[in-house]
């Protein structure tokens, strides 16, 4: 009994010694701690000195800031060597660089939490750069891509070096205030990257390569650390923030940025300077309200600093009075409860050795000893009724397993009827693409049955560009880069798959908006596409069908030459690479204006194979061109029959003079002129033609109406001789129609009638025939062409050399090729066309008041006298006719090249 009592008495000072050293532990923790932090601090000397080092990184890191929007702009507008705005802010920097240095270099920094550090001593390395960084702006070597990477770096090493403060203190109150200082400095550095970025924009008049998406996401971060510093600062400074973007410079800056990224021509209208200016005005504000956070947070860690102080002295006292209370409780809590955990250590010692239950403890006392006791009574009580259930419930344990599996079972034979049941392919993939062996019977009827592989290597059968496309999508859906409405907008929605086509939709599964994994579901739209196919097959059989009715000459014709050219094409009958890419251009455009676009599609997309790097792409695109055309020539020759072109319609006024002459008294020479005009193509017919194709095209553009006045269509020409002509000129129509023709908002603004206005006019000069082509539309924008032809490296120092560019191969004004135009290559072919006929090619165009095109070619063979003939309600006025034939058999060997050039502009 004696031997129990000491145990008890030895276990109630163990007790009573537990918590004593664990105050004393704690003490000594909290001691250890602050001689770390205080370690810390004398590293850089003190709190002021603390605040000292923010002050002059962020001081630093706006100087820098400045530099790079002035480098930006100054790269922009091609005088970074001599910019004096940039050399002044070079020398700030310098000064604000060699201050903040200079307060390191008389501190031990070594001693600092080690992300503090590392941030400091990368951002000191990458500032030995600077020299080198500038050397190369002022000789032209920088790329604006160059420019925003290093001082983006630097800035944003010296930013996280502000945040790392934050290692020298777990106080709340300063983790807030340091955290709205880092979040309004990461603001300020989004709104710095964008200040550099639309000056260098706005400065060229385009977004170079990589720069748009750049800017989006400057705007986007901005947006996250604007949310994040509203999160952690106080009301005040949130409404401080938003007072500092409500001024006049920050609204008038938004508005540019806006419009910059609305834009979709390179015409901003927003001149750089009047950017730069108004967005260093913002930048500065939010440079005065970042200067307010800092000074904050010098308050607040100040106060701490003090609190600390007390806190040490006041944890001193309070563990000093812990060591004496508890030896104090010890020796008078021993003594009177040694007797009641005796009873129960009896209690407890039975139950041990017998497992009876039933026994309970004595109560000998009404502290809270006894309430221990009636407690420990009432836990025996519980244990022995608690025995009793858990006997019934293993009674009905298993009845219960049995009936849950059942169930279960009843379930999942449901979930699979309803995966047997469906038409869609359902399968669920984790984040590496992995696909669970849950999934519908279509996806096995579609791709098979899976083997553990990610799915897109599975439903790619082998097809290694489907394969990656579908796991660069999938890379992208859960890299969480972009947003993920946007992922899921650029992945890949139809898929073909041997002969069959799928459509695509994923289904995301997300965990702290993070993607986990996705529900893909496959659905086979073969018989939509094949249907939707055969109506455009349906559609274009109509329009065919019309084209011939209206004019079935020009179409034979148009299906002659495309056929000639597509043999060219097919058996690469190409001197230069050039010349391939100009022939189906040709093609293209011809097929375009006569409504073949299953040709004219095929033919598109052979040319961007070209211009890819990847050999089989340009094969595969080829063998979809002739594929396009033998389907086109199969629907479209029992409609035109084994007609090769080779009639002559006489017009009934021909005829009858034709007639009258002959009753008139045999064959004179006049009599043998017109029977030679008969044999020539009146040229009414072919403008009738690009009349018709430039209102459609207006129309498919969505321009205004077009108002076409005609003059000199009854001149004839030799149809074999000219056809190349004839088909050239079709690029200038299509160029007319895109470049030239306006809206009806352009045309107001611009003070012009309600319709564009074009004019197609035929001549006879001499021994020659002008075709000119004029229009009141926008006319070209010689400074564009300028910029144009400088990139190519094309001479560009005078108008002739511009009227040079613009004929010059895969130079284009558009902003990308379409079915319309944009290849740049159809000029060349026009004016390559009028020089093997020994004529020329002259361009008159003055921005924004219209173009005038003129093409003069030689006449071989004898010219033939006026003849009357009649043309009414074909053109809008009434002429004599001048008819000009040339022989198909004439030696065009000695037709005299001569190129004129006539340009005048702005």
């Amino acid at each position: 009994m004696l031997g129990a009592l000491r145990k008890i008495v030895v276990k109630l000072a163990i007790l009573a010694g537990v918590p004593l050293m664990g105050t004393l532990v704690l003490s000594a923790e909290i001691a250890r701690e602050n001689r770390d932090r205080s370690k810390s601090a004398a590293a850089i000397g003190s709190i002021e000195d603390l605040a000292e080092l923010s002050a002059r990184m962020s001081s630093a890191v706006n100087e820098l800031q400045s530099e790079r929007a002035n480098a930006a702009l100054a790269l922009g507008l091609g005088s970074p060597h001599n910019d004096q705005n940039l050399a002044e802010q070079e020398q700030k920097s310098d000064v604000s660089v060699a201050a903040m240095n200079g307060f390191l270099a008389d501190r031990d920094i070594t001693h600092l939490p080690p992300k503090l550090g590392g941030y400091l001593a990368r951002a000191r390395s990458g500032l030995q750069g600077l020299a080198n960084i500038r050397l190369r702006l002022a000789r032209g070597e920088a790329s604006i891509d160059e420019v925003l990477a290093y001082y983006g770096s630097i800035c944003d090493e010296l930013t996280n070096a502000t945040a790392a403060l934050t290692r020298l203190s777990d106080d709340g109150e300063l983790l807030r205030a340091l955290s709205s200082l880092f979040a309004s400095m990461r603001v300020k550095e989004s709104e710095s990257r964008q200040h550099a970025v639309l000056a260098h924009v706005f400065a060229i008049r385009e977004f170079a390569p990589g720069l748009y998406r750049y800017l989006v996401n400057q705007v986007t971060e901005e947006q996250v650390h604007a949310d994040s510093l509203k999160s952690f600062a106080t009301h005040d400074q949130v409404l401080a923030y938003e007072r500092t973007l409500a001024r006049p410079a920050a609204a008038q800056a938004e508005a540019m940025r806006v419009k910059a990224l609305a834009t979709t021509d390179d015409d901003f209208g927003i001149d750089a300077q009047t950017w730069f200016s108004t967005e260093q005005k913002a930048t500065d504000d939010l440079q005065k309200f970042e200067q307010e956070l800092a000074r904050e947070v010098r308050a607040v860690a100040e106060k701490k600093v003090q609190g600390a102080q007390r806190a040490l002295h006041y944890n001193e006292a309070l563990v000093a009075a812990v060591v004496l209370v508890s030896i104090l409780l010890t020796a008078a809590v021993g003594r009177g409860i040694s007797r009641s955990v005796n009873s129960l250590a009896k209690v407890t010692g039975r139950i041990e050795h017998d497992q009876d239950f039933s026994v309970r403890a004595v109560k000998t006392s009404r502290d809270e000893i006894g309430a221990l006791t009636d407690a420990f009574n009432a836990m025996l009580a519980g244990i022995q009724d608690r025995d009793r259930e858990l006997t019934a419930h293993r009674e009905n344990l298993e009845h219960l397993v049995l009936q849950r599996t059942s169930e279960l079972s009843a379930r999942n034979k449901d979930m699979r009827l309803v995966l047997d049941t469906v038409e869609q392919g359902l399968v669920t993939i984790d984040q590496q693409g992995v696909m669970s062996a849950e999934r519908s019977l279509a996806f096995d009827k579609f791709f098979g049955a899976p083997n553990g592989e990610p799915y897109f290597k599975h439903i790619a059968a082998g097809d290694d560009r489907l394969e990656r496309a579908l796991e660069l999508d999938w890379g992208q859906i859960t890299e969480g880069f972009l947003p993920l409405e946007l992922s899921l907008d650029q992945a890949k929605s139809r898929i073909q798959v041997g002969s069959s086509h799928f459509a695509l939709h994923y289904s995301p599964l997300l965990r702290d908006e993070q993607v986990t994994g996705a529900l893909l579901t496959i659905s086979d739209v073969t018989r939509d596409v094949l249907a939707r196919r055969a109506e455009a097959a349906q559609a274009e059989q109509i329009k065919t069908f019309t084209r011939v009715m209206k004019d079935k000459s020009g179409f034979v014709e148009f299906f002659g030459e495309a056929r000639e050219l597509l043999a060219r094409i097919r058996n690469n009958e190409f001197p230069e690479a050039s010349d391939k890419l100009r022939a189906i251009h040709t093609l293209k455009g011809n097929a375009a204006l006569f409504d073949v676009m299953s040709v004219a599609d095929a033919a598109h997309q052979l040319e961007d194979a070209l211009l890819a790097p990847v050999l089989d792409e340009a094969e595969g695109a080829l063998r979809g061109l002739v594929a396009a055309w033998e389907a086109f020539a199969e629907r479209v020759v029992p409609v035109i029959g084994d007609d090769n072109g080779d009639r002559v319609e006489v017009s009934l006024a021909e005829l009858e003079r034709l007639t009258a002459t002959a009753h008139a008294g045999g064959m004179d020479a006049k009599t043998e002129r017109l029977l030679l005009a008969l044999g020539a193509e009146p040229v009414s017919r072919r403008f009738d033609r690009f009349s018709q194709q430039l209102r459609a095209l207006a129309s498919k553009l969505g321009k205004a109406e077009v108002e076409i006045d005609t003059s000199g269509g009854d001149i004839r020409l030799p149809t074999a001789r000219f056809s190349q002509f004839w088909s050239a000129i079709a690029h200038a129509v299509r160029n007319v129609a895109d470049h030239g023709l306006q809206s009806g908002e352009e045309r107001a603004a611009a003070g012009k009638s309600v319709h564009n206005r074009v004019s197609l006019t035929a001549r006879l000069e001499d021994a020659e025939v002008a075709i000119v082509i004029a229009d009141d539309g926008r006319g070209i924008d010689w400074n564009q062409i300028a910029h144009r032809a400088r990139t190519m490296g094309l001479p560009c120092g005078t108008p002739v050399d511009l009227h040079e560019a613009l004929f010059a191969p895969a130079l284009s004004t558009a902003s990308g090729a379409s079915e319309t135009s944009g290849r740049g290559v159809g000029m060349g072919a026009l004016r390559q066309v009028c020089r093997d006929l020994g004529g020329s090619c002259e361009l008159e165009s003055q921005h924004g008041h219209g173009s005038k095109l003129s093409c003069r070619l030689q006449l071989i063979g004898r010219s033939i006298d006026p003849v009357l003939v009649s043309t009414a309600g074909k053109h809008n006025r009434t002429t004599p006719a001048q008819v000009a034939v040339a022989s198909r058999d004439d030696d065009e060997s000695g037709a005299k090249d001569r190129s004129r050039t006539a340009v005048n502009h702005s």
